[in-house]
């Protein structure tokens, strides 16, 4: 119920602090704007924790994309293989890079593009295009593990040292150190590409290893150059 104003009696919201009419002040307008100070402090104190909790939460999804735009790789080192050979068919550059730890990407990506014009993405775009000559645009592929060994820690280190080697050449970013292995194996694999154009089959060696959780392949697949069978 609304209250009335003790001077000339006109009807006030229960918390107003003047009369609308005589614009005479209640009686207990300080108790009532202290209220509405503390209502008010109360409201921003809360607003402000929501705006805390947003920005820590959307900094740490930004953290967490930071620190894992680089990462990619493979959840195995058959998914990692997969993404390689893919990418080349689905001539997919990016996915191409992904497929190699982020010390080789910048290697891979000056060395490879100087066989098109200093533009990698142009190679990978000439190498699926030498694909859908060979076996068709229908062409997909398929692998087997013939062998599998796992790489000790002195054939790791030997196997980074002159990865490292020919990255220095090119950038001084990236450090051996900061990049412990967590597991490596040697795969031989019997590759075979099929399409309606023909089927070719490749024997090759591939060297996965897996960093900071994550698995990658360490060397050039070659789907064309490297046939054991002649084209049907």
């Amino acid at each position: 119920m609304a209250k009335e104003c003790r001077f000339c009696g006109a009807e006030m919201d229960d918390n107003a602090i003047k009369c609308p009419e005589c614009e005479k002040m209640v009686a207990n307008a300080e108790i009532i704007l202290d209220k509405q100070r503390q209502h008010i402090k109360k409201r921003n104190t809360i607003l402000l924790v929501v705006l805390i909790c947003i920005i820590f939460v959307v900094g740490m999804v930004i953290a967490y994309i930071v620190s894992n735009k680089d990462k990619s790789g493979a959840k195995s080192y058959v998914d990692a293989i997969d993404m390689n050979i893919a990418s080349m068919i689905d001539n997919n550059p990016t996915n191409f890079l992904k497929s190699y730890p982020i010390f080789m990407r910048d290697f891979l990506s000056e060395t490879l593009g100087l066989m098109t014009n200093d533009n990698f993405d142009e190679y990978i775009d000439s190498l699926s295009d030498e694909i859908v000559k060979a076996y068709g645009s229908d062409a997909v592929a398929s692998y087997e593990i013939k062998d599998k060994q796992h790489l000790d820690d002195e054939t790791i280190d030997e196997y980074l040292t002159s990865i490292f080697e020919y990255i220095s050449e090119y950038s001084e970013e990236y450090q051996m150190e900061d990049y412990p292995v967590e597991d490596a194996y040697q795969l031989g694999l019997e590759i075979t590409f099929n399409g309606s154009i023909g089927t070719q089959t490749m024997n090759t060696t591939v060297a996965v290893m897996k960093f900071d959780g994550s698995w990658y392949i360490m060397n050039i697949i070659n789907p064309i150059n490297n046939a054991v069978d002649d084209l049907q």
